[in-house]
């Protein structure tokens, strides 16, 4: 008997020497509701410094590729570099124009000594179009079909609006149609596009003109992202192309 309380005190000892006595004697707890105090958090937005320039990949590269440094805090895209303070921001690209993806094209600049079409200061939204789905687009003369009175198929462009156009102002202006994009923006063509095609919705960032005018922007616009040789197939006419003043 002295031998077995003299065990059952060592193993007493080891338990408390472990795990406490709290722990060692108390009744089973359900640790799921245990709670601990809140210390501190702060978050503070920190400006984005930007070390590089955004450029398009070849077609066969990713989607992604890294624009600069930022704080965590800034709420754009990150991939945490392990410190918890600093990150990556990284921009979506346009690797490929007819992809499925709904990621939308950012900081790209489609067209040489242009600004980028897309005012990155307001939503983009890439997506697939919906059953109905129509735009607008301004047209030259020179891209009408005589005959139909309608667009020609391998003269379609890449942007619309699903906004009604009503002056060539608008087209100049709001649109920020460039002189040497189109000469004679004196037509709309309204056309319906099938259902599924991926889209992009953004406001029209500002141009500058050839002549140096600053065409603002400010737009809503629609870019049909699928290539020139297949925009036939996704944009169907509705209609003759109407003039305008």
């Amino acid at each position: 008997m002295p031998l077995l309380r003299r065990l059952i005190q060592t193993i007493c000892v080891l338990l408390v020497a472990v795990f406490g006595a709290v722990a060692a004697f108390a009744a089973p707890y359900d640790w799921s509701q245990a709670s601990y105090p809140f210390a501190a958090q702060k978050w503070d937005a920190q400006p984005v410094n930007l070390t590089y320039i955004a450029r398009a990949p070849l077609t066969t590269s990713s989607n992604v590729m890294v624009t600069g440094a930022a704080f965590a805090q800034t709420g754009n895209l990150h991939a945490f570099d392990g410190v918890g303070s600093t990150g990556a921001v990284y921009a979506l690209l346009h690797s490929a124009p007819n992809r499925a993806s709904d990621e939308p094209l950012l900081l790209e600049n489609r067209f040489p000594n242009s600004n980028p079409p897309e005012d990155p200061n307001f939503p983009i939204i890439s997506r697939p179009s919906r059953e109905g789905e129509r735009i607008e687009m301004a047209v030259d003369p020179e891209q009408i079909n005589p005959a139909k009175g309608q667009i020609r198929g391998d003269k379609i462009g890449g942007f619309g609006t699903p906004d009604r156009i009503e002056s060539v102002d608008q087209v100049r202006n709001d649109l920020a149609v460039r002189d040497d994009w189109k000469r004679d923006p004196s037509y709309v063509q309204e056309l319906e596009i099938r259902p599924g095609t991926q889209i992009q919705e953004s406001t029209v960032g500002p141009q500058t003109n050839p002549d140096g005018a600053i065409l603002p922007g400010g737009g809503r616009q629609v870019e049909i992202l699928v290539p020139p040789s297949g925009r036939s197939d996704v944009l169907r006419p509705v209609g003759p192309a109407r003039p305008i003043e």
